[in-house]
């Protein structure tokens, strides 16, 4: 691409017709993006969710979009994109896809904090687990099928979440083709205007079973820290029982190998120590 070209490319980014022409090359971006992060997953299958949505950040500014992380808007924002001039805005908000009620809370968030006179918002969604298309597909359900009542029936927010996303019917939940990383829901602000969501979601799961793979300590790490993540958010949400403690002793064992090695030789021993420092 010579000089004149580049120069082109940029300048799509800096001038907009309308809000429609914004939207339509800034998703574009988006998606090359999360291209490029699935093609390079072993770099990010065990980052925070900071790091992952500062890559997208970084890209998009390198594309010649005024785009910021954690901007103040009544609380903090993950994401948000502006065209280069100021006349268009796109916010998001983004969550490792550990389950559907930690998803659930972002498009709460963007919804009842963020949103105001918006036409268009996303949620990004990072899964560091296997099955990320199945994970996608059971979030839109939830959505569709009105799964999120019984969660915020506990939580005593039903009465206002109602309005809100009601009239989604499951009849119309998206269908995602396997080359396709993203849905669109459309659901109503507390203001009663209509707001379109993009729904992306990144597969950043990596984890090798080649011999090099196995043998990698690195991944073994990475994976370990990710799975004790796995299960503290089940605690959270009271899922977490008995039978996954053993795992989650033997996950934390392979997480603090080096200082573990040399004074423990088994799990018990680890469960055995913990329970006398009581």
């Amino acid at each position: 691409m010579d000089k004149q070209q580049v120069t082109c490319e940029l300048g799509k980014r800096i001038h907009f017709a309308d809000e429609s022409g914004f939207i339509k090359t800034l998703y574009s971006d988006i998606e090359s993006i999360i291209k490029l992060m699935e093609q390079s997953s072993d770099k990010y299958y065990c980052d925070d969710e900071d790091k992952l949505s500062h890559t997208i950040v970084a890209s998009l500014v390198h594309l010649g979009y005024n785009a910021t992380e954690q901007t103040k808007k009544n609380g903090s924002v993950d994401i948000t994109v502006c065209s280069r001039n100021g006349d268009y805005v796109w916010i998001a908000e983004a969550k490792i896809g550990y389950g559907n009620q930690k998803i659930f809370e972002g498009l709460l968030q963007l919804l009842t904090r963020y949103v105001k006179r918006d036409n268009h918002a996303g949620i990004i969604i990072y899964f560091q687990k296997a099955k990320s298309s199945y994970h996608f597909k059971q979030w839109l359900k939830y959505i569709y099928n009105h799964e999120w009542r019984d969660y915020c029936e506990k939580s005593g927010s039903l009465k206002k979440a109602t309005p809100l996303l009601s009239h989604l019917k499951n009849i119309s939940c998206p269908k995602i083709k396997q080359d396709c990383c993203y849905a669109d829901i459309d659901v109503i602000q507390p203001s009663s205007d209509d707001l379109k969501i993009r729904c992306f979601y990144i597969d950043v799961h990596h984890d090798p079973i080649d011999k090099s793979g196995l043998k990698n300590q690195s991944i073994a790490f990475g994976q370990a820290k990710n799975r004790i993540r796995d299960f503290y958010q089940l605690w959270t949400i009271g899922q977490f029982n008995n039978t996954m403690i053993d795992e989650l002793f033997e996950e934390i064992k392979i997480y603090h190998s080096d200082e573990l090695d040399e004074e423990y030789e088994d799990v018990e021993d680890v469960e055995d120590a913990l329970k006398n420092t009581k």
